[in-house]
């Protein structure tokens, strides 16, 4: 159900839910060329929309997925439970062979390789200094679609810098992001006001 809910920012928007949905993001994007937000659902008769095909693919996907949860997920949740008992020291080992295997495999270059085992290593170091993983990733996918734009958008203004500023549509979503970055670096988290302590804990 988390991982439904979570399509629904990332097609309509282009604005993955949580990492998980990122990384749909970026396998889609490796497989098809597809590129998340509101052109995926637009529709034509004189040509295929090959962004809609991956998107409906992914519907489809979820109800085979859910089927096969309910019948086969039960049979193997056994042995599902028997690698959760796996040490990570064996566990992680294997997993890092499979992952860089398939990635020589798939695109036979040691370049690929290397590239695999730096964002790797930056994502450890970001974990040990407590930095969130998905900022960086949204970034990662997002940035090619806003350097389009605002390139679009400075040819449309004569390379004006201030056509920011000029229009009240653009000043209000400026302002928004804004407070919202105010509040979540200075206010309090959300649903933290009002909240009652549970009876027999300490305060």
């Amino acid at each position: 159900s988390v991982a439904g809910a979570n399509l629904i920012p990332v097609l309509s928007l282009g604005i993955p839910g949580n990492v998980s949905a990122v990384f749909l993001i970026l396998a889609a994007e490796s497989i098809g060329g597809f590129n998340p937000g509101p052109s995926v659902f637009r529709f034509s008769e004189q040509t295929l929309n090959t962004e809609l095909v991956i998107a409906f693919g992914l519907f489809t996907t979820m109800v085979f997925a859910n089927a096969l949860n309910w019948t086969v997920g039960g049979v193997f949740m056994r042995a599902t439970g028997i690698m959760v008992r796996i040490p990570k020291q064996v566990l992680l080992p294997v997993v890092l062979l499979l992952t860089l295997t398939s990635i020589y495999v798939q695109t036979t270059n040691m370049v690929a390789l290397y590239m695999a085992v730096f964002f790797g290593f930056i994502g450890y170091l970001m974990r040990r200094l407590d930095i969130s993983v998905l900022p960086f990733v949204i970034a990662f996918i997002l940035a090619n679609n806003l350097e389009e734009a605002l390139r679009r958008a400075f040819t449309a203004t004569g390379s004006d810098p201030w056509f920011f500023f000029k229009s009240p549509i653009s000043l209000v979503f400026l302002l928004l992001a804004v407070l919202v970055v105010v509040y979540f670096r200075h206010g309090r988290p959300v649903g933290s006001k009002g909240r009652e302590p549970v009876p027999g804990t300490n305060p």
